[in-house]
Formats: structure tokens, sequence, C-alpha cells
């Protein structure tokens, strides 16, 4: 009893010095105790007793933990509670522990934070593994082996058969980092108690997923998920944190397994749980789409059969009051079903046999079904009814002084309730939905009416889900409903945006001719919207800024929706109304909407899957032909009524009549619209070829097309320029066909399109409508002279579309069409004297011309005639010649031109075979392009071009004399001309490879001159120039080795050049010009790649003196850390270095023979770290260089220590910028893979700094990317190290840093009194640092507000 008083008192002590706060060092000392006394004592009831109290302590600290140190006593608790379960699990106590622990894991999986859910999953599963020959947690045990359960039996592990294993039953086990035995065949990532406490929600959804499914077929009894599961899932549900679309996968799983448990329960429990889930949604109304999601996931597990029911007979009365059917007091359910019972606006349902505690009833099947039918339709579907029906508290109040915000506030809540009534309709025999549902739609239309657009929004959304899960057979229902209602002013805008909206949301479960029966009603709602009074009514500003569905016109969507499921015996129905209105009217304003109204039933048709090439077709042609009778026969026009004549009497008033308009009335026709009738039949035509619906190999397509050529042709004559513009389209197409029709009318065809060329060619004439048409007629000639089979281009004309084609490239308004209109004649091989002449031009814009497209297009048709046509008939050297003279040319975009025009000539082969006195000069002014060109796009595609050429000449002789070449310009002293030798060097190793090694003598030779330079320049151009010699110099270097792999490491010259090279290369770590860094990184990087840290031996860069040149390389890797960099690529590499040399020290100290004398020890540690503290003012003024200590080489602790010091330096001095931290964050990560346990441990205290900062600091916290990265660093080292180690380590960190602020703390205190001088001249600095950031603020301020306020002008 004793030691129970003192380990208690030690576990609720307080620190002495600050009384507010606990002593955390004592507190975690006496935790630590206490497990230790759990895990030594014997059994018996004291130890048991002991064992009880720590428990209940351990759960106060979990449940109370509210700063970083709280929560790492949290973490002692949970150790010491996981001790309780490991020391009495088998015992004779089991059962008093388990007793006692159950209670505290089911109140503590209810609690709104995270953390203290997370503790008690650990827990739930500790006892699962520890107590797996219980009744309740049986069937829990896979939940550790959930692979082995997925996987047929033939996959199973064969040792434990997917049901995990004692600790001593087999030899074959493995030992986790928490001290458990486990089967070789466990995961832990894949076990289900990790992943519900893992902190990515990603994991958790997934083990949620699992979890349902697992209820649903009943592997897992539904009491145990009812008990533990359900409520650690509906935590999740109306809390704040899991808001937005990043934990959208987390709450679908929650709701997923919601509806596996509801699918299972009885009657008895299910009632109550989805009466709790209603009650929600009049509590918590913010949440009022994810608690319908909850409500309508209950009601479709709704597993009871009432087809049982006898709906005449069954007894509807209601129950006696005081009585009741059904006892909700079930399990740990009872209490929140019963708080949201209370706020429920619903009758108490009918009573039940009680569950416990009574005499049970023997009922048959048909009465609980009869009983089932009752609660619904006599409490739940009417209470629920009641709360759509029922008047709010404004209702009663004068319109002047109602609440307009607390009435939307409760008419928001009621839409949704009626997709609760629905769904529970739906669970009922089908006359009774039928009955029901035309009462539902009419309230909810009557909500459609209020004049508060969140309710009529929140009314919308609610209609929508109920019709998706009713289904588009009860669309013509609903909508006769909403017509009822909405008949006047604002209510009829509402109507049309609300019957697209649930169009809108019906188009995934719509199918072809779903709609039909809804067409005339459709149709009449949208012919109003367009040509009705609406349509007046939408132009009125301040009717549209008042009411926001009458803004736009949904009609057209509409049109679009009904011809995508139109069925063909409809489509009459649906054009018929456009077809007569267009007839009727003579108006601009109405022929534009009729226009676009058909444009949206086009888009609508051709994705209508029910509709064949057939049908449009058919359709098309009928909307041209009238003589079909499709259509019926047209209105007779109105006669003019007259008045009789004795009613015609002369004037008798004394003022004469104004006088009219004279003249005779404007004759009006009815085909003034016929034209968009015919246009949008031609356009059926066009989408079908566009479409692919038309195949050229298919004669039945070919029949069907046939008939259209007479009325194509005579559409190229009409009147209006789209119906011309669209033939034309058509044409194009046709031409691909064998038709006969076509043929015959070719030659008519090709004189309508020169007239047509004629007419609107000219300059100025292809402006609006008849541009489009112009281009029309260009691509026509284009195809005709393409693919024209009869009816061929003469001589003469294709002189004058050449003559067309040369003006229009003079022109550039048209050059797009006249290149379409030159590849067509190219195509067809036709060669001509001014064709060469033409692209003689055309070589000299692509070099001369403005834009880049004109230059792409030109030098591609000129590629095109040079390399197909005959070279001699064409004089192709005077093009080669053009085209070498002008690689000098000003600009750089010609010399660009003439570059990649000579490669792909070269390429091609069209300049003679071989490098012959022909091809030689081009290719050599390639290399001077390369070598002299000011411009570094020119010299990257000269490069590009050499690099291909070598490709295909390796082995030649042209390979030798080149590489003559390179070898005067690696000896030349000018440092431009070096560049170019490099350069030309890193192009023979991309493409030798392993053949470089001969000639590697040479270069190696040169690279050392440069990279270990002993000159000191003074001018900044010359350091800038060096600069870019090193960056070429170390990217051939990094290709020598890349490419030339590891033989070369065979040869013996090479390998001592290389030495002398290495000892440069990491001199250039440290260089000022970043892209030098990257590059040296990039060179060991490529090294280290061939050979793993632990053949260190291997490397022979490193044989002679290992360690010391790891420990330079070291201390170079981390002195680079302190520079910033906006590049990835160059954290990146510094990642992977500083990791292998990490590894490689390891790996070498480790070694057998190898001698440690001289490495820092911790010892000698601790003294240089009381030596950087003394010049600690210096450091950070400097940021500190890392030093390696004389005579005293480095281990992989040192090189860990002086990485995480560079994370935290940049927390204190720099704490706006996160850039060190989030990519040492990366590296640590790293580090946890690349080393054991073991090893990590001696890097945990460095990097628990690390975490500490960037878990504590402000700057950390304010970035969410750091504060992500952070949390899973966090818990991976959590997970490596163990959590009893890891919890141990942090709180000495913790406190370590508690220690110092507080030491800070009173020596600023003291400061004044001690040193009052430098006190005083910190304060002044204080006081003036605030002065000008108050001034700055203050000017800041003014040019903001400067050019709005105006500055009074002196008197």
């Amino acid at each position: 009893m004793k030691s129970l008083a003192e380990t208690v008192a030690s576990i609720l002590s307080w620190n002495p010095k600050y009384v507010e706060e606990p002593d955390y060092d004592r507190r975690g000392t006496a935790y630590k105790v206490a497990s230790e006394k759990i895990a030594k004592s014997d059994a018996g009831e004291g130890s048991v007793n002991f064992a009880l109290a720590i428990l209940h302590l351990a759960d106060y600290d979990i449940r109370n933990a509210t700063d970083i140190l709280s929560g790492s006593m949290r973490d002692m608790a949970l150790i010491n509670m996981i001790a309780v379960i490991r020391r009495f699990s088998g015992t004779s106590d089991s059962g008093l522990v388990l007793a006692r622990l159950t209670p505290l894991v089911k109140q503590g999986l209810k609690s709104t934070l995270d953390a203290v859910r997370i503790v008690y999953v650990a827990v739930l599963g500790e006892i699962v593994d520890f107590y797996r020959t219980h009744a309740l947690f049986r069937e829990l045990v896979f939940l550790h082996y959930p692979a082995n359960r997925k996987a047929v039996n033939a996959e199973r592990c064969r040792y434990c058969n997917g049901e995990g294993i004692l600790p001593d039953e087999a030899a074959h086990l493995q030992d986790d980092t928490q001290g458990r035995a486990r089967c070789r065949c466990y995961n832990v990532d894949l076990d289900v108690f990790e992943n519900l406490r893992h902190m990515q929600k990603h994991r958790v959804g997934g083990a949620l997923h699992d979890l349902a499914k697992w209820c649903a077929d009943g592997t897992i009894p539904v009491s145990t998920v009812l008990q533990y599961f359900l409520p650690f899932a509906t935590a999740h549900l109306c809390n704040d944190q899991y808001v937005g679309d990043k934990y959208q996968g987390v709450i679908n799983a929650v709701i997923e397994l919601v509806q596996a448990v509801a699918s299972q329960l009885t009657w008895p429990k299910y009632e109550p749980l989805l009466k709790h889930f209603l009650s929600l949604m009049t509590r918590k109304p913010v949440y009022s789409k994810q608690l319908i999601r909850v409500v309508v996931a209950i009601v479709d597990a709704f597993h009871f059969d009432l087809s049982g029911v006898d709906v005449k007979n069954a007894r509807l009365q209601k129950a006696p009051a005081g009585k009741s059917e059904s006892d909700p007091a079930l399990g740990e359910m009872v209490e929140e079903v019963k708080e949201g019972e209370e706020d429920m606006e619903v009758d108490e349902a009918p009573a039940a046999v009680p569950a416990v505690g009574g005499p049970a009833i023997d009922q048959t099947a048909p009465a609980r079904a009869e009983k089932i039918y009752r609660s619904l339709t006599l409490f739940m579907i009417p209470g629920l009814s009641k709360l759509i029906t029922d008047k709010s508290e404004s209702d009663n109040s004068h319109k002047l002084t109602a609440n307009v915000h607390a009435a939307e506030k409760e008419e928001i809540l009621r839409a949704p309730v009626a997709l609760a009534i629905v769904k529970l309709l739906q669970k009922l025999p089908v006359q009774i939905l039928r009955r029901q549902i035309p009462g539902v739609f009419l309230k909810i239309a009557r909500m459609l009416k209020s004049r508060l657009l969140s309710v009529r929004q929140s009314t919308r959304d609610t209609l929508s889900e109920i019709m998706l899960s009713l289904g588009p057979s009860y669309l013509v229902t609903l909508i006769k409903e909403l017509r009822g209602v909405l008949k006047r002013g604002y209510q009829i805008h509402v109507l049309v945006h609300c019957v697209h909206t649930i169009l809108s949301k019906l188009l995934p479960v719509v199918k072809a001719g779903d709609l039909d029966r809804c067409v005339g009603e459709m149709v009449l709602i949208c012919h109003e919207e367009m040509f009705g009074e609406l349509a007046e009514e939408k132009e009125v500003n301040e009717l549209t800024r008042k009411i926001a569905e009458a803004r736009n016109i949904k009609s057209y969507d509409t049109y679009a929706i009904l011809a995508k499921f139109a069925s063909p015996g409809v489509l009459v129905k649906l054009i018929k109304p456009l077809k007569e209105k267009a007839e009727e009217t003579q108006s601009h304003k109405v022929a534009v909407k009729l226009e676009k109204a058909f444009r949206q039933i086009l888009t609508g048709l051709l994705r209508n899957d029910q509709l064949s090439e057939k049908d449009l077709l058919l359709f098309a042609y009928a909307l041209y032909d009238h003589s079909t009778g499709l259509f019926g026969d047209p209105k007779p026009k109105q006669a003019v009524v007259t008045a009789p004549s004795h009613l015609d009497r002369p004037d008798s008033f004394l003022i004469a009549r104004e006088p009219g308009r004279g003249g005779p009335a404007a004759v009006t026709s009815r085909k003034t619209n016929d034209y968009l009738v015919q246009d949008f039949g031609l356009q059926i035509l066009l989408s079908c070829f566009k479409n692919s619906r038309l195949q050229t190999d298919n004669l039945e397509h070919t029949d069907m097309l046939d008939p259209f050529v007479p009325v194509v042709v005579h559409c190229l004559t009409s009147r209006h320029m789209s119906v011309k513009t669209t033939a034309l389209r058509c044409l194009i197409w046709m031409l691909k066909f064998k038709l006969p029709s076509l043929d015959a009318a070719m030659e008519g065809v090709v004189k309508t399109l020169f007239v047509h060329l004629k007419n609107y060619s000219g300059p100025g004439a292809a402006v609006s409508e008849n541009a489009e048409f112009v281009n029309a007629v260009y691509k026509a000639l284009s195809s005709t002279v393409r693919d024209a089979t009869a009816g061929k281009i003469s001589d003469k004309h294709l002189k004058v579309l050449l003559t067309y084609a040369e003006s229009d490239l003079r022109e550039g308004t048209k050059q797009i069409l006249a290149f379409n209109l030159l590849k067509a004649v190219l195509s067809r091989h036709l060669l001509t004297p001014e064709l060469r002449e033409i692209m003689l031009n055309l070589a000299k814009t692509s070099i001369q011309g403005e834009e880049e497209n004109v230059r792409q297009q030109s030098r591609h048709l000129v590629y095109l005639f040079m390399t197909t046509y005959n070279p001699k008939k064409i004089k192709v050297r005077e093009f080669t010649e053009l085209y070498k003279d002008n690689l000098e040319y000003s600009l750089e975009h010609g010399r660009l031109v003439c570059v990649t025009m000579l490669s792909d000539l070269l390429g091609a082969g069209r300049m003679g075979a071989g490098f012959n006195e022909d091809n030689a000069l081009p290719f050599f002014q390639l290399f001077a392009a390369r070598l002299s060109d000011e411009s570094s796009g020119v010299r990257h595609k000269a490069a590009e071009s050499i690099s291909g050429i070598l490709g295909k000449a390796v082995g030649s002789e042209l390979m030798e004399q080149i590489f003559k070449w390179t070898q005067r310009w690696l000896l030349d002293e000018d440092i431009a001309v070096k560049r170019i030798g490099f350069q030309t060097a890193t192009l023979f190793a991309q493409v030798e490879k392993v053949k470089l090694i001969p000639r590697l003598k040479l270069i190696l030779t040169a690279l050392g001159k440069v990279i270990r330079v002993t000159e000191f320049l003074t001018s900044e151009s010359a350091m800038l120039d060096y600069d870019h010699l090193l960056i070429n110099a170390l990217s051939l270097l990094a290709n020598i080795i890349d490419h030339c792999g590891s033989d070369i490491w065979t040869v013996e010259t090479a390998v001592k050049k290389l030495k002398f090279i290495f000892d440069g290369v990491r001199d250039l770590l440290l260089h000022e010009h970043e892209w030098v860094r990257i590059r040296s990184l990039e060179v060991y990087w490529r090294v280290f790649q061939q050979q793993p840290p632990q053949r260190l031996a291997e490397n022979v860069l490193l044989a002679e003196n290992p360690h010391k040149k790891l420990s330079l390389l070291a201390g170079a890797l981390i002195n680079q850390l302190k520079s910033y960099s906006d590049r990835d690529d160059y954290y990146e590499l510094w990642s992977k270095c500083v990791l292998y040399v990490a590894q490689a020290v390891s790996c070498f100290l480790n070694a057998p023979g190898v001698v440690t004398d001289d490495v820092v020890d911790e010892k000698e540690e601790d003294e240089l770290e009381e030596d950087e503290v003394k010049k600690e003012e210096e450091e950070e003024e400097n940021g500190g260089a890392v030093q390696v200590p004389a005579n005293r080489l480095i281990n992989s602790p040192f090189v860990v220590r002086g990485v995480c010091r560079e994370a935290v330096f940049e927390a204190v001095h720099e704490p706006k910028r996160t850039t060190k931290r989030l990519q040492v964050m990366k590296w640590i990560h790293c580090l946890c893979a690349a080393f054991d346990r073991e090893a990590f441990l001696q890097f945990l205290p460095s990097v628990l700094q690390v975490l500490y900062r960037c878990t504590n600091e402000p700057s950390a916290q304010n970035d969410g990317e750091l504060k992500r990265l952070t949390e899973e660093v966090t818990g991976a080292v959590e997970a490596h190290v163990g959590r009893e180690i890891y919890a141990d380590a942090m709180r000495t960190v913790i406190l370590q840093f508690s220690k110092k602020r507080a030491e800070r703390k009173r020596q600023q205190a003291v400061e004044p009194i001690l040193n009052p001088a430098k006190a005083a001249r910190m304060k002044i600095k204080k006081h003036l640092t605030r002065k000008e950031a108050k001034k700055r603020k203050t000017q800041d301020r003014d040019l903001e507000l400067g050019r709005l306020v105006k500055k009074s002008r002196p008197r």
C-alpha cells in the first residue's frame, strides 16, 4: 500500500518551482517505475489493486492531456495500460482487469478528441492480442492479419492460417518493436488497428471500409461493432475537424460502416439508430447534407420484408399513451438515441417486447412485419411530414417584424426531411408509394414558392435526390404537381429552373426513351420561357436582380437533354413547335433563339445511342423535303376579320383622324426562316460525318448518302451564307465517298466553287460571315484537288489556284488556307513553273517570316517539296544554298530554321550519299553554329543535330576527324573554345559510351586542368566565363561516369586522373555558383550509384584513407545546406549524397579490423558543443560552418547532428523560411528506411530536436506542408524505434528545451543588473526596431490610401 501511495503521489506531482505546471520529469519516472513493478510483480490481490489504480490514473492522463508535454504523459500512460494487459493476461485476475478496462475503452472510443480515440484503439488492439480466447474478442484476432482473411485457403499462411498465433506456439516468430511476438505473415501496413490510428486519413478510411465489408458479410459480430467500432467511426460525423474534400474518403467509409451495421440489426435496434440520426438533422443543421447521406444509407439498409403485410386489414390505431412497443435500451447506443429522441418532433413509437428483463411473446413473421409497418406509417412518416408542414415562428409574425434569417434556417431544414420520407415509402408496398408520392411532391412544390433563394436551392437539391432514388418514371407526376403549384409571376421562372436542375441530376440514370412521356409537357415549358412572357421578363434587369432563376435561359440545355434520350417516334414532337414558330415569325431575335435551340438539339441527338444512322439521315432529309409529310400540313394562314358594313360609319369628329402610314403592307412569307430548318438538317448530316458514324467502306451508308447529293448541290447556291457554308463542309466529306450522283455533278460543283472563289475572295470581301464561307471554299477546293476522282483540275484551274494561293500568302490573313491548298497540290505531285517559284518564296519566308507558325508551315512545305519531287526537276541545290547562306542571318529564328532544315536534309539523305563534298560543308557549318552562335537555342539545336548525325556515324572516319577538332578545342587557351571542346566531348560520351575509354587520356587531362585550377581571377566577367566552363566540365565528367559504366575503373591511368579530379570536385561543392554545386553533386551521385555503401572497399576513389575522405566530403555536404535554393533537384541530389555518406561511414566503422581511436566520441562531442556555446553569438552571425575536429574523424551521428543543426538554426533565426526544415524532414524519413533500429537510436536525440522545433514553432504550424510532413515523419520515427523509447526520448528533449527557456528568461531578467550597458543597447535597438516598423506600416497604409484620399490644398 505504501508503494502504491508513493507511486500515485509521484504520478500526480506538481512542479515546486511553477505551481500551475505538473512535474513532468517526476511523473514520467513514476510511470516508468510503475510499468516495471507491474511487469515484475507476482499475481495477487495487492498487485491487482496496484495495476487497477495505475490503470485509472493512466485513463485520467489520457483524457486530460492538453499540451505536448501532457501528450508525452499520454504515451507513458498508454505504455502502462499495455503493461497491465500483458501482465494479467492468462491469469486468474484477467477477468477482473478486463471488466475494469472495457468500460474505459468504450468511453475512450466515443471521445471527440482524435488523440484519445487513437490511444484507445491501440489499447483495444492489445486486448485482442492478449485475450484472443475471450468470447468477445475471438472474432477480432484476424484484424491483425487481414491479408490472410482476404486470400483464398490455398494462399493463407501455412503456420497460423490467418488467425495469428500465441507467443509460445512455434519457433517461426518475429519480434516487433513493441515486444510482441508475431507470425511471419504479419504486415504492420495491413493491420486494421494500426491503420485506424494512422495519421494518414485515407488509411483510416480504408480500415473502416474493410470493417464495413466484414460486418456486412457477418465475419465480425454486429454487437461487437456496435460496442467498439461504430462509436469510433461516428465520432468523425458532425465534426469540424473533418470538413472538406480532404476528409471525404473517411466520411464515406463511416457512412458505409453505418449502413453495414444497420443491415444486420433487428428492428428494436434499427429503429432507435434511425431516430438518432433523424434527430440530429434538427439539432445540427450545419451538417444537414452529411446527415442526409447517413439517414439515406440507413434507410437503404432496411432489410425487413413487409410484403406479407395486409395493407387493407392492418391495424393502424395508435397505441395508448404511456405504452411503448420498443424498448430502446440497447447497450451503449441507449443514451445517444434517447438524447436524439428528446428533440425529435415525432410521436413515440408503438411498444414492442422488451429486449431484456421482460416476458418474451411469441410473434410470427407477419406480426412483426405488421408492427414495423405500423411504426412507419403511424409514427415515423407522419412525424417527418409534420416537420415539413408545420408553420415556422415567422409565419405568425408580421412580414415587417419577422426574423427572416430564423425563418430561412427553419425552412432549409424541412426540404431534406422529404428525402427520408421517400426512402421510407420505398420500403413499403408499391401501392402505398404510388398513393403517397404525389402528396410528398405537393409539399415540396409549395416550398419552392418561398422568397428565399437558399430555401429554393435546398428544395431543388432534395427533389433531385428524390428523383434519383425513384427514377425517371415518376417525372411526369412531379412535373404535373409542380405546374399545379407554380403558376404565376416569379414561380414560373422557378418552375423552369427546377425542371432543368432535376433533368441534369437524372442524367446518370436516364435511359433512351424514359423521357418520351414528358416531352410534350417540357416542350411547352421551354416554349413559354423562350418565346412567351417569361422571355420578356428576363430582359428586365430589376427582375433578374431579385430572382436568380430568371437570369439565364435553361430551355436550351433542356432541349439538349430531351434530344439525348428521345426515341425516334418523338423527334417530330420535339421539333415541330420550333418549326411552326419559325414559320410564324419574321423577327430576327426569335430567329437567333431558334438557331441556338436547334444547335442544342443537335448536340443531344448526336449523343443519343438509340438513334441509328438511318434514323438521323431520314430525319435530316425530311427537314429539307416537305413532301415526306412527316410534319403534316402547314397551318392555314388566319383570315383578316373585317367589321360588318353596317358598322362602318363615316367619321363624325370635327378634328380629322391622324393620318397613318400609307402604302401597301409589307409582303411576308412563311418560308422566311425556312433556312434555319434546312441548316439544321445539314448540320445533322455534317455531324454524322464528323463523329465517324458514316463509313466510306459501308455500301449501305453510301446508298443512304446518294440522295443527299442534289440537296447539298442545291444548297451551294442558297441565298443564306450559313446554309452555303454547311453545304460546303458536307461536300468536303462527301468527296471521300464513292457517290454516283456526286461524280455526275462534279463538273458543275467545281465551277460553282470557282465562282464563289471569285466573288468572295477579293480584298476586303472575306469579313464577318463571308470569312467562314471563304475558308470552307478553300477547304473544298483543297479536298477536290486531293480526293476528287472525277472532274480533275485542269492546268488552267491549277494556275488560278496557285495565283490565289500566292496572293493569300502575301496578304497574311489567309496564309493558313493557302498552306492547306499547297499541301493538297503537293500530295498530287503536280508541278508547274509557278509552283517552284512559290516554293522558293516560301523558303525565304521560312527564314524571314515574323510569325512562328508561318515559318513552321513554310519550312514543312519546302521540306516536303524537296524530299518528294525529283531533285533535278526542282533544282534542289538552289534551295540548299539558300539555307546554307542564311546560317549567319541576323535574327535568331532565321538561323534556327536554317540549322533545323539542314539537319533534316542530312538525316533524310537528300544531299547526297555519305559525307561527300556536297554535304560535308553544311555538316561543318553546323559545328560552326555550335561553336560561335550567340544564341543558346541555336547552339542547342546544332548540338542535337550533331548528336543525331554522330549516332549514325559511330566507327567511321568522320568520327576520327571530328575528335581531332575536339582535341584542338580542348587544348585551346580561349575559354569559349574550350567550352565547345567540353560540349563536343559530352556528345562523344553520349554516343560512343564505352568506346570512348581509349580517348579518355586527353579528355581527363583537360578536365583536371580546369577543375583543379590554381589561378586567381579578378574580373567579374572572367569569373563568370570560368563558372560556365566549370559547368561544362562537370557535365562532361558526369556523362563519362554514367555512360562508360564500371569499365572506367579498370583503367589505371584513368583512375589516377579521376582521383586527382575528384579532389577538386569536392572543393567545388562549396562553390558560390549554384549550378556548379548542382553539377558537383550530380558527379558524386553518379559514382555512388555504381557502388553501394556496403562495398566501400571496392570504391577506387575512396580506397586510400577512406574515412578521412568521407569526413571531408561530409563536412562539405553539411556546409552546402547553409545556402538556400529554389530548385528541388538541388536538394534531392544533396539528400541522396548525404544519406550515402552517412551509410558509408557507418559501414566503414562497423567493418572488422577498423581502428576507431581517432573517431570523435560522445564526450568529445559534448566538449565541442560547449565550445560552440561560447562562440554562439559569432555562429549566429555567420551561420556557423561545420568543421571536422583536428586529428579526429567523424561518425554517422556527427553527420546527422550536423544536418539537424541547420534545421534548428533556421527555426530559430529564420522562422519565416521553411525550406531547410522541409528538406531535413524528408531526409530524416529516408534515414529511418536506411538504418535499422539499433543504429537509428544513435541519431534519435538529434532527430527529436528537429521534430520538436517543427512541432511547436508557430512558423512551422502556419506552413501546411511542413506540418503534414512533420506528422508523417514523427509517426515513422515512433514506429521505427518503438513507442516507449520514443516517449522517453521526447520527454527528455522537451525537458531540456524547457530548462533552457527558463534559464534564458532568468538571464534576461538579471541582464540589466549584471551588464547594464549591454542591456541598454539592446533596449535602444528594440525601440528603434519598433519605431521603424511602425513608420513603415504607416507609409504602407498611406500608399494604399493615397489614390483614394486627396490632399487638401494649402490656403
